[in-house]
């Protein structure tokens, strides 16, 4: 008796709505810089960026922190300030997609270096001011007349 084949597993195409196209991109910000300083950039084009932001904010080395959506938001204002103050070389570059990612990758890793530098600052202060409330030179003798202080003021 034959054993069965093994069926080989089909993979679904992805057709995830947060995919962007390099080429259209690139032809939309093409139109864009050809309309006069100071124009609005098309709606479809700032969609663009925000799911670029979006879809990065999902990545593993982002996915856990709480500031996540902030993080997004900042990004998609940076890489809109990138694509009105035109930046973006269209004679040099034909991926944009790329060049807007790393302005939200380089966005991300400040808002995460901003945060931790800010955390860093409150443990420290946390510690200065635990280990000034408890001087340890004299012991236990400190914390005896601490908590007859609290007594005493416990009984007014």
């Amino acid at each position: 008796m034959a054993t069965p084949k093994p069926t080989t597993r089909t993979r679904i195409k992805n057709t995830d709505a947060h995919y962007i196209n390099a080429k259209e991109m690139h032809e939309e910000i093409v139109a864009y810089y050809a309309t006069p300083v100071g124009s609005t950039p098309s709606n479809s084009l700032g969609e663009k960026l925000m799911k670029i932001a979006s879809r990065l904010s999902y990545q593993g080395r982002f996915r856990g922190y709480s500031f996540r959506e902030d993080m997004a938001n900042l990004a998609t204002r940076r890489m809109l300030d990138a694509l009105l103050g035109r930046k973006y070389n269209v004679e040099k570059g034909t991926n944009p997609f790329a060049y807007f990612t790393r302005i939200a990758w380089n966005c991300f890793r400040a808002s995460i270096n901003e945060d931790n530098d800010y955390r860093r600052a409150l443990t420290e202060y946390g510690n200065d001011a635990y280990h000034a409330q408890y001087d340890y030179g004299k012991g236990w003798e400190n914390v005896r007349r601490r908590a007859e202080i609290h007594e005493d003021m416990d009984d007014d």
